[in-house]
């Protein structure tokens, strides 16, 4: 058989002379080693002007109709810093003989990468309506769209992750992909819809351990903690499910809030002994549990055995001296804070308030607003009862005036020692 003839082309440097390069059989076979010499560029491209380029270069050779090629074009523009959308939509509009799953799915992940998820949502309507090629990846990232979305609302509804579930089952994915009804469980408890997520779990033929995390988690965040604490031992008993950090992490979380110190000594125990990946965030809530224990001893050999701490591991620990009345422990471990942010000064100034020390509270607040840290909700109530105790109403109606813009029955209690006027028998 006699070998392709060498087919000119362009210089990519621009010179007038024509580079000649060799065109090898092309293998539509993407997990077999890439041996083209531009499929080799393409993989190892660093730029967006090198990909200009080989793009042209790949028009020229016939390789940019190949879907593999193309796909890999498309995800470079689409997933780079910052991302080339335009460029890589105009790959996807020109596929032939149309795009496959995996190019539709990178554009969508493309557009959640670049914070568009409302063109995510508009590309999966059009899969749908057309019926175009899906896998389980475009569901995933369809429901991730959803829930970015109703985040830009402001919280929003679950109705379109519930579009999303009515089309993943017509299509049968929700059956056969555990990626799938992962992902609608997740944005079921991150909409605080807990039953549906519930019963999209139950659902499920299939379950990994993200599956029971992301259950347990969501009825942790939740304030459900019997029910977080439930599903975990369903987990690890039924299941048969061996539990990662960020399940333990739900699971001590939701001990902390029962206040179920035994149980907490056993968690802790087996994180030690069992080999469990440590994390700042994992030592961060075994420190919150046994303060919420009462049991700051444990918080401190916790706190003193880690080897990384953030703001919140400090937090954490001046919240668990508060919490035992050891206001001296907290003061001295507040001061030797590498850094602060707003939760822990509220941390130490509701110390103070509910610990009848309301000029400290009052100072430490004058404190924080010289530093330039903007109160949030709680510092508010704390600083405010202060006030209440000392009869310091100039400054309580200052803060109400400066940050209690809509009219708060609490407050108004807390400011004037009295019930809101304006509020029903």
């Amino acid at each position: 058989m006699a070998p392709t003839p060498p087919v000119p082309l362009p210089n990519p440097a621009g010179s007038a002379a024509a580079a000649v390069l060799p065109r090898p059989a092309w293998n539509t076979n993407r997990n077999l080693v890439v041996t083209h010499p531009l499929l080799s560029l393409l993989e190892s491209c660093a730029s967006f002007r090198r990909l200009l380029q080989l793009h042209a270069l790949l028009t020229v050779t016939g390789l940019a109709a190949h879907r593999f090629p193309a796909s890999r074009l498309l995800a470079f523009c689409a997933l780079s810093t910052p991302p080339r959308l335009a460029h890589a939509a105009a790959i996807l509009a020109r596929a032939s003989p149309g795009p496959n799953a995996y190019m539709l799915g990178t554009m969508m992940r493309g557009f959640l990468r670049a914070r568009l998820p409302a063109r995510a949502l508009g590309l999966f309507r059009r899969v749908v309506r057309d019926r175009l090629p899906a896998d389980a990846r475009t569901f995933v990232f369809a429901v991730k769209a959803a829930a970015a979305a109703a985040e830009s609302e402001h919280g929003g509804t679950p109705s379109g992750g519930e579009a999303i579930h009515c089309a993943a089952l017509k299509c049968g994915f929700v059956g056969e992909s555990v990626l799938v009804g992962n992902a609608l469980v997740h944005f079921y408890a991150n909409h605080k819809s807990l039953d549906d997520a519930g019963k999209m779990f139950d659902e499920m033929p299939e379950r990994d351990v993200v599956s029971w995390t992301t259950l347990v988690d969501g009825y942790a965040r939740a304030g459900l903690a019997d029910e977080a604490w439930r599903l975990f031992c369903r987990m690890v008993v039924v299941g048969g499910m061996r539990p990662n950090a960020v399940t333990l992490v739900a699971a001590v979380s939701a001990i902390g809030q029962m206040g179920l110190l035994a149980f907490g000594i056993m968690l802790h125990k087996y994180v030690t002994e069992g080999g469990v990946a440590r994390s700042v965030n994992l030592d961060n809530a075994l420190v919150d549990m046994f303060g919420k224990c009462g049991c700051v001893r444990y918080a401190r050999e916790v706190f003193d055995g880690m080897e990384v701490k953030d703001v919140y591991s400090w937090t954490s620990m001046v919240n668990a001296y508060a919490k035992c009345g050891d206001l001296e422990s907290a003061e001295q471990l507040f001061e030797d804070m590498p850094r602060r942010n707003v939760v822990s000064w509220s941390c130490m100034i509701a110390a103070y308030s509910q610990l009848n020390q309301p000029e400290e509270a009052v100072w430490l607040f004058r404190e924080m607003i010289a530093a330039g840290v903007d109160p949030i909700d709680a510092t508010l109530v704390s600083v405010l009862s202060a006030c209440a105790q000392l009869g310091c109403l100039d400054l309580g109606r200052w803060i109400y005036e400066n940050y209690i813009t809509v009219l708060d029955g609490i407050a108004t209690e807390l400011l004037l020692g009295e019930p809101d006027p304006l509020q029903s028998p």
